[in-house]
């Protein structure tokens, strides 16, 4: 039988595992010390994304658009920092440094809430058929609409709304721009997060009223009409004295003065809505003489688009509007055939065209009196107004264009000298009064033109009957 010895066990180290020998356990430290520099480098990465995410932050709240995603992002910056923190003081617990950076991300993001953020939505309806709508306060604002069907719905933050007044420009399908201006900002600061302000285009009587979308549905603005342009006087069937007064805004226009005058009169007729602003802007505050010089000599009329000459027209109703004196220095400066379209253009089937003619040849009139008006510019002024009553011609052609009603044109031209009755040289009163006269009662053997024969007859009266003191009186009012 055989025997097997069963070997020696050390007293004390019963149920013990053998020692290791000392080559594993260096190696195991070895493998510690990796992993915490990995996770000192992971940390120091993470900080440093943190820290980015942070920088970015601080240039994106200086910026509009970016606004809305500070806060996340200053959430995102945040977490990254503390979970590289943790990294730092927990390396040997991965698993439970994640689960940390995620629960403060959460902590971030819903113990300490977004800050609220002023904005300003709002919808203008009734607006299918426009195929353009844009708002402008001291910025162009965000304006846009799903379908012709949609309203145009914009969005204004808090920087947007410093001006005191705002404007809007609405392009029709087929016809000009036309503007409605003046409007008080503070319209648009009545609203609150999460509220819709409405407003409508409304159309009355060859007009376009901007109503609010409240109960009460009151006309707050109206094309050709501002709340701020003081006195309303009577044109088709009524003129503004001060009809586009501060329609650009100040401080949009100044910016937009950046072009060269010889860009602006190209760009009057560009495909782009928001050049053609920019373009009227800059011949708006292109005031000195000889900017004007340069815009009336690029100015081609036997070339030009009704686009540019409206823009021309409306740039300088604006200008006139800030320096009364301009209007004497165009007078000045336009050529016979660059003041004829002016008068011919009073005559145009466009209402925001005529609108416009007619209030600079208004202004144009005014300054023939003024003390240091040229004589040779005033009579040159007061001749081609007072072609559409005394050349035949001139209405046949009118008449025969289809781009004008000559009807519109007498209508706004006799509007224009009613204007400007006693602002005309005292020399010439006795002769436009007489010219006037004699038109009326040519035309009140017309058919249905004896309502227009009176109006022209009552300005003939007040011209004649017009006193040197008025004529100072109303230049420049």
């Amino acid at each position: 039988m055989t025997t097997h010895e069963t070997p020696s066990v050390p007293a004390g180290t019963a149920g013990q595992e053998p020692p290791e020998p000392e080559s594993t356990t260096a190696q195991s430290a070895e493998v510690a010390r990796q992993k915490n520099l990995d996770y000192r480098q992971r940390a120091i990465i993470g900080g440093l994304l943190g820290l980015l995410v942070l920088f970015f932050v601080a240039y994106a709240a200086n910026q509009p658009a970016l606004v809305p995603f500070c806060w996340p992002m200053l959430v995102v910056g945040l977490a990254l920092l503390a979970g590289a923190a943790g990294s730092v003081a927990s390396a040997s617990q991965p698993g439970w440094t994640a689960t940390g950076a995620a629960a403060i991300a959460v902590i971030f993001a819903f113990v300490f809430k977004s800050p609220a953020t002023n904005y300003v939505l709002g919808d203008i309806k009734d607006t299918s058929q426009f195929r353009d709508l844009r708002i402008h306060t001291n910025n162009a604002l965000l304006v846009g609409r799903r379908s012709v069907a949609d309203p145009f719905r914009f969005v204004a933050f808090e920087e947007d709304l410093r001006s005191q007044t705002f404007y809007i420009v609405v392009a029709p399908h087929d016809g000009q721009e036309f503007y409605i201006g003046c409007l008080p900002t503070e319209l648009l600061k009545r609203s609150s997060n999460g509220s819709t302000l409405e407003f409508s285009l409304v159309q009355t009587d060859d007009r376009w009223l901007l109503r609010d979308g409240r109960a009460d549905s009151k006309a707050i603005g109206e094309f050709g009409r501002q709340s701020c342009a003081g006195p309303v006087a009577s044109t088709e069937p009524r003129l503004p004295v001060a009809l586009w007064n501060a329609v650009i805004g100040n401080a949009y226009a100044q910016a937009s003065a950046q072009l060269e005058p010889r860009s602006a009169v190209r760009n009057l007729s560009s495909a782009s809505a928001e050049l053609r602003d920019i373009s009227r802007a800059t011949i708006a505050t292109r005031t000195d003489a000889r900017s004007i010089t340069e815009l009336v000599r690029d100015w081609d009329v036997d070339n030009s688009t009704v686009e540019t000459d409206y823009g021309l027209i409306f740039g300088w109703v604006n200008a006139i509007q800030r320096d009364r004196k301009l209007a004497g220095v165009l007078a000045n400066t336009l050529s016979t055939e660059q003041r004829n379209r002016i008068v011919l253009l009073m005559g145009h089937k466009d209402l925001t065209v005529r609108y416009s003619a007619t209030e600079l040849t208004l202004w144009l009139l005014q300054s023939t009196g003024a003390p240091d008006a040229n004589p040779e510019a005033a009579d040159g002024v007061i001749r081609d107004v007072l072609r559409v009553y005394s050349d035949a011609s001139f209405r046949s052609e009118v008449a025969a264009n289809g781009a004008y009603d000559y009807r519109k044109l007498v209508a706004n031209v006799t509007t224009a000298i009613s204007g400007a009755a006693c602002a005309v040289p005292a020399d010439r009163r006795d002769e436009v009064a007489g010219l006037l006269t004699d038109s009326a009662r040519s035309m009140q053997s017309l058919e249905g033109m004896a309502a227009m024969a009176d109006r022209v007859l009552s300005t003939a009266a007040l011209v004649k009957n017009c006193r040197d003191t008025g004529r100072t009186a109303r230049h420049g009012s």
